[in-house]
């Protein structure tokens, strides 16, 4: 018998990858990990699908990951880019998953096999997350509004967070996918609402706060604090403009807090201020009373709705972090702690109908600064953002808007540092309190924008009273003026207008200055001019802002510099 002939096996070649690929490859790796991480630090389960192939429907597709805790499955999509193509695919996949979800939970309850519990198939909540390192726009949010997106920002953020606080930091997530409380495990067979009961033990006769806040003193247990609390913190995943003034939470705070509640036993005596939510109520003997009534009338008992992200944190965050829920070696010791009453906290109580949103933080954000602005650990640039919103109308109040405003657009579109979790930008308390301050004040008298802004009712801003739509006109007025003053000067530029150490176009020296002069140009040319105009002017500005060459200025050769400009493009 002939033996028979072996086939020789063809070697696979290995591709070689550029240098480019390779980079690609590393951000896309790297992507993955901080996922993972995130997830694993809330307490979710993995169940790993890449590269996987699974038809739903008609439409084959896959999924980078999918992450579990108990009824809640969190689909995600890891991408370095972002295109409408890549999020259109997507969203069919999403779609037939939904439209096909007994068979997507038996494939899924395969793969992860003990990682499930049993819950009716109603009862599962089912996310698609877009994690990105690109920046996500509002336009592509409204087009393709099935999916919740985490950018490169938020991702820091949550991972700051959950690495902080571990399984506490849960609740914060479940805000962003859109849950309560009653949406996570089981369904509770009572249908009552949960409610945090305590005695009042200081009412507060005399506040000295505005009228219509009421200010209360009780105790209360850490889980409920954790499980019921949020914090305004001005760098979030949120990303509100004039909303939130609070700081990141500090992981070694946290630590120090825990270490010390688990050695001694106890907690500090200190008051954790707060926000009570609307809902909050008041009552003697089981019945209701006005919370008026509250300073006269002994034995007062306070009950506030048990729901997830209603009590405001306003001062005293570590403290309560400290008692998070998570798996260390204190964890057995923290837990007896977690579920005692022994934290002391001053609510705020605001009566209905009296505070919007906007007064609330205002006021709440004026507490804060009075309680912090001593202390050192206060950055700058957050006593700045506070002062933009607790005094709108100051220069450093409309300085700090517009600013902001300016990073969410050309020239400057994410730019300037303006949270500890940006790794590199352009610094700005420098900028906001000796260049923009002078060029946004609302003054008549001065060389402002105001001074030549044709506004509608702009006088109501000089008698300090705040009309919101005018505010905000007057803003986007200095918003739009600015960026074409900077956009010329970009294109006269353009070499040098990068975060490159070498160039020091963007340096803060070189901001102020050019804001300066842009107050010089104001008053020689009596307003703001278009595009082609600067252009045309810095055409003749003669200033090497290479490293070596510009540092021959010094940081604050402010006049020197701003004569400089002066005279070679406003004569």
């Amino acid at each position: 018998m002939a033996a028979k002939k072996l086939k020789k096996r063809k070697k696979k070649i290995k591709k070689v990858l550029s240098a480019e690929e390779k980079a690609s490859l590393r951000r896309q790796n790297r992507l993955h990990a901080d996922v993972k991480a995130l997830f694993k630090a809330m307490g979710f389960e993995y169940i790993s699908t890449n590269g996987i192939q699974k038809k739903f429907g008609d439409t084959p597709g896959e999924l980078d990951g999918v992450y579990i805790f108990e009824n809640i499955i969190i689909l995600c999509e890891e991408t370095i880019s972002l295109s409408n193509d890549h999020l259109r695919t997507k969203q069919v996949y999403y779609q037939k998953i939904l439209e096909n979800k007994k068979e997507f939970f038996e494939w899924l309850k395969k793969l992860g096999k003990d990682k499930f519990k049993e819950y009716p198939l109603p009862r599962y909540f089912l996310s698609y997350i877009y994690i990105t390192e690109t920046i996500v726009d509002e336009d592509i949010r409204n087009r393709f509004p099935q999916f919740k997106y985490i950018g490169p920002k938020a991702l820091k953020y949550f991972l700051r967070v959950a690495k902080s606080i571990r399984f506490s930091s849960r609740n914060e997530f479940f805000k962003f996918l859109g849950l309560n409380l009653d949406d996570i495990g089981s369904v509770s067979s009572s249908h009552e609402e949960r409610h945090i009961d305590s005695a009042v033990i200081i009412p507060e006769s005399s506040s000295g706060f505005p009228e219509g806040i009421q200010v209360v003193s009780f105790v209360m247990k850490a889980k409920e604090l954790l499980d019921c609390a949020y914090v305004f913190r001005k760098d979030n995943w949120e990303n509100r403009i004039g909303q939130y003034y609070q700081r990141l939470v500090d992981k070694n705070k946290v630590e120090r807090i825990r270490n010390y509640l688990a050695k001694e036993g106890r907690t500090f005596i200190d008051n954790i201020i707060v926000t009570l939510p609307e809902g909050t109520s008041f009552s003697k003997n089981n019945k209701i009373i006005d919370v008026n009534q509250i300073a006269t009338i002994s034995n007062v008992q306070i009950r506030i709705p048990y729901k997830i992200n209603s009590i405001g944190i306003i001062d005293g965050q570590h403290r309560v972090l400290g008692h998070y829920e998570g798996n260390d070696h204190l964890e057995n010791k923290i837990a007896q702690h977690r579920d005692k009453r022994h934290l002391f906290v001053t609510g705020i109580f605001y009566e209905e109908g009296k505070f919007d949103e906007l007064k609330k933080r205002t006021f709440e954000s004026g507490l804060f600064l009075l309680m912090n602005n001593n202390h050192s650990k206060v950055r700058t640039d957050l006593l700045h953002y506070i002062e933009t919103l607790k005094a709108p109308l100051s220069p450093i109040g409309v300085a700090g808007t517009v600013l902001m405003r300016l990073n969410e657009r050309e020239p400057f579109l994410n730019l300037f540092k303006l949270s500890p979790l940006d790794k590199e930008g352009i610094k700005t308390p420098t900028i906001v309190k000796f260049g923009l301050q002078g060029v946004v004040e609302i003054s008549e008298k001065k060389e402002t924008l105001f001074k030549y802004w044709k506004g509608a009712n702009k006088k109501k801003l000089l008698t300090g009273e705040l009309d919101q739509k005018i505010y905000d006109a007057y803003v986007d007025f200095c918003v739009r003026s600015l960026a074409i003053y900077f956009s010329s000067i970009k294109a006269s530029f353009t070499s040098n207008w990068n975060l490159d150490k070498n160039n020091r176009l963007l340096a803060t020296t070189a901001i102020v200055v050019f804001l300066k002069s842009f107050s010089s140009s104001l008053q020689k040319y009596k307003g703001v001019q278009d595009f082609e105009f600067y252009k045309k002017k810095f055409s003749s500005l003669n200033i090497n802002f290479s490293k070596g060459e510009f540092a021959k200025f010094g940081s604050r050769d402010w006049k020197m510099l701003t004569d400089k400009i002066d005279a070679e493009c406003w004569t």
